[in-house]
């Protein structure tokens, strides 16, 4: 009776497993259900050509990090509000543009923006288009993260 039951499970997971995959497809698109979404921020950076950001909806982080540790990832660069490193570009796009010149004792320097304290959401879609460098040394990010980041610290 023990040989029977070892062999109905085996084959009844092989069994289970067929007719769940032969139900995949691939998807050359992603498709999203159509909803009602309501619009609670944007941002299209129209504007003209060498203007910082609204100020409204982006802050800047200026420095190298409140311990001077890079940010706590060793960064080299110095982040400015200058339009140098960051602006609009006429277009409708936003240049974040790293420069390698000595700048406050730093080697290099660039920008980070944030809405930290000038939008927060719970729920809803989020949706950005960005077209990011890529190279040795170079980190680009886009991170979403949540308005109590400060007190409850870095996720995990």
């Amino acid at each position: 009776m023990k040989n029977k039951s070892i062999i109905i499970v085996p084959a009844a997971l092989c069994l289970f497993l067929i007719i769940m995959l032969s139900g995949c497809e691939k998807e050359n698109i992603q498709k999203l259900e159509q909803r009602n979404w309501e619009l609670v921020w944007s941002d299209d950076f129209n504007g003209s050509a060498g203007i910082l950001p609204d100020a409204a909806k982006w802050k800047f982080d200026i420095g190298v990090g409140p311990n001077n540790d890079g940010w706590g990832n060793a960064e080299l660069e110095y982040y400015t509000n200058r339009p140098a490193n960051v602006s609009l570009d006429g277009k409708g796009n936003l240049m974040i543009t790293a420069k390698k010149e000595v700048y406050a004792g730093s080697a290099f320097t660039s920008a980070r923006i944030k809405t930290d304290g000038l939008f927060q959401q719970a729920y809803g879609r989020i949706e950005a288009h960005i077209k990011t460098p890529w190279g040795p040394g170079i980190w680009p990010a886009f991170w979403m993260l949540g308005s109590d980041v400060n007190s409850a610290g870095w996720p995990q």
